[in-house]
């Protein structure tokens, strides 16, 4: 709003002029908010990608992918760190945080592994009663649990779902890592718990396994005849999933 003066002139109110500033200073920071949250997808992008995904990503290849200063990306993956989309090894490398993966599981829970896999693993549960996993392969190389049916027994295996478990002397993580052909099977006794049997088989799709199905049992329960009966069936059920994924 402009002002008639004493000396008869035209002048824009202080007011005014402030409500201009406080305009143009509004767009600067949307501005700027719209390039910190490019820079770190774009950093988030680079340290998921395919290339980076076992070794992980150094600070320095970070800043050049994404065209920043080495300290400029440091700030952003410090953030990213802290709130756990990213993690930094001991060796300064970065990967993909425990959060991204939490948030990937829950999107692959709704895709077309989960839908085809879940009728397969009831399947199981109905024909041995016990709780059937699905696992797929986190970004540092270990299991991540994103589903589970589970039996009717009264002592059964504790939920692992949405939770990361080491790959070494676990049935599921030989599994991924590409070690059982497809149709066959693994027992692990007292690998990852003490006093649990894990039976694991692999769900393929274009000739790499792509998931984990494995049944989780008390070790008092099991015995041979019982062992011979979760793995046919777990066998088949993998190979029936991996067919409607397109083996």
């Amino acid at each position: 709003m402009n002002e008639l003066g004493t000396d008869g002139h035209n002048h824009a109110s202080a007011g005014s002029n402030a409500s201009n500033g406080a305009s143009h200073g509004g767009s600067a920071g949307a501005g700027n908010s719209i390039r910190s949250v490019d820079r770190a997808l774009d950093l988030l992008t680079i340290v998921c990608s395919a290339r980076y995904t076992e070794a992980g990503c150094t600070l320095a290849e970070c800043a050049k992918d994404a065209d920043l200063s080495p300290s400029t990306a440091l700030r952003f993956l410090r953030s990213l760190t802290q709130r756990g989309f990213v993690s930094r090894d001991e060796d300064g490398m970065f990967h993909a945080g425990t959060e991204l993966l939490r948030l990937g599981a829950s999107v692959l829970s709704r895709s077309n592994l989960m839908r085809i896999a879940m009728p397969a693993m009831r399947s199981v549960v109905g024909d041995i009663n016990e709780s059937v996993y699905l696992a797929v392969r986190n970004a540092e190389g270990d299991c991540l649990y994103i589903a589970i049916e589970e039996c009717s027994q009264a002592i059964r295996h504790v939920s692992w779902v949405g939770k990361s478990i080491p790959a070494r002397s676990s049935a599921a993580g030989q599994v991924l890592s590409g070690t059982v052909a497809f149709g066959e099977s693994v027992i692990e006794r007292n690998g990852v718990e003490p006093d649990v049997t894990a039976i694991s088989s692999p769900i393929f799709v274009a000739g790499r396994p792509v998931a984990a199905m494995s049944i989780l049992v008390p070790s008092y329960r099991m015995d041979s005849g019982k062992t011979q009966r979760c793995e046919a069936s777990l066998v088949k059920a993998c190979q029936e999933v991996s067919q409607q994924l397109g083996t």
